[in-house]
């Protein structure tokens, strides 16, 4: 995505973008005021419209107006994260008073390029496992943000697996190699030696390595699949959905509009929620906060989604008490 598309991307949340030049800050500052200049680093505007306009809402709250002392600049790789760099480095260069970058390969991108504005960051899995971060209540340096999840919440994937499939011995795990995708194996590993359930892992990140860990799969006889969170994986998902249901393996997801689209369930954080929260911290260093005193929240809620009408399709059974632990059933 250009800049040009990404503001007018903006303008379609509900957003009066104005791009990050000298003529727009002037327009904006003989409004009267200070003008704040928030980078943003987004994978796919498209995918995440409605994340950004959570911030954007949260922002407005705080007294931060599109038009009025806010300016936004929006990069985006759109779903190629091997463009990150480029993006990154340009962004970087307009010199913006603090960058919001929403994924783990976003802010590494970010950090590579800048050791001195400050960075925001969304969509986390456990940043102080990946090292991103000292602690959550003290992170140091030049990050804060909100986390989602983490090591714990693959584990309680595992855990709901098990609820509604409970003759499941052999598990695979679908782990991203690029990223930091064993983070959360070791944990999961002891999770499933409680259940007496055998973790088969596999790696990938290129689509034709997703085709070949499915076949995999089939070879080692799997009775399901769990899938952590991953970018990669997440603008894969249409393909990892489809193999799932060609090889009819139950599978676990992240992202809740993974089983919109036919998955056959996800677990996982409120991303909007987590979007607005993190215009608490923008906010914050816009007004003087040093980005590794401002503690890391956790997301607070979390969402069980089941698609009946994929069961159905595969003929899965799932007893109505576990439908019953769904948030939200798909039917």
């Amino acid at each position: 995505m250009n800049r040009r598309d990404a503001i007018m991307a903006l303008f379609a949340i509900g957003a009066a973008a104005v791009p990050v030049t000298s003529n727009a800050q002037a327009l904006v500052a003989g409004r009267g005021g200070r003008v704040a200049r928030v980078g943003v680093l987004i994978t796919s505007l498209g995918e995440a419209r409605a994340y950004l306009s959570a911030t954007v809402a949260g922002l407005r709250e705080r007294g931060w107006v599109q038009g009025k002392n806010l300016v936004l600049d929006v990069r985006s790789p759109e779903t190629n994260v091997d463009l990150y760099p480029k993006s990154s480095a340009e962004l970087v260069a307009a010199r913006p008073d603090v960058i919001l970058a929403t994924t783990y390969l976003a802010v590494l991108a970010v950090t590579d390029e800048t050791e001195s504005i400050p960075v925001v960051f969304a969509a986390i899995s456990d940043p102080v496992k990946t090292g991103l971060v000292r602690s959550l209540s003290r992170p140091g340096g030049q990050l804060t943000g909100v986390a989602f999840g983490g090591a714990p919440l693959v584990s309680k994937r595992l855990e709901i697996l098990k609820d509604a499939f409970p003759r499941m011995a052999r598990l695979a795990v679908l782990y991203d190699v690029d990223r930091q995708g064993e983070a959360g194996l070791a944990q999961l590993r002891e999770a499933a030696q409680q259940l007496g359930i055998v973790l088969l892992p596999l790696g990938a990140s290129r689509p034709e390595e997703i085709e070949r860990a499915f076949a995999e799969m089939r070879r080692s006889a799997a009775d399901a699949v769990l899938v952590p969170a991953s970018i990669r994986f997440f603008f894969e998902r249409r393909r990892i959905v489809a193999l799932a249901a060609r090889y009819r393996l139950p599978a676990i997801y992240e992202h809740h509009l993974t089983a919109d689209e036919g998955g056959l369930m996800a677990y996982g954080p409120d991303f909007v929620a987590g979007f607005r929260r993190v215009a608490h911290h923008i906010d914050r260093i816009l007004r003087g906060a040093r980005p590794g005193d401002l503690p890391i929240e956790e997301a607070m809620r979390y969402e069980l989604v089941v698609n009946l009408r994929t069961a159905r399709a595969a003929g899965f059974q799932l007893s109505p008490r576990f439908i019953g632990r769904a948030d939200r059933v798909i039917e």
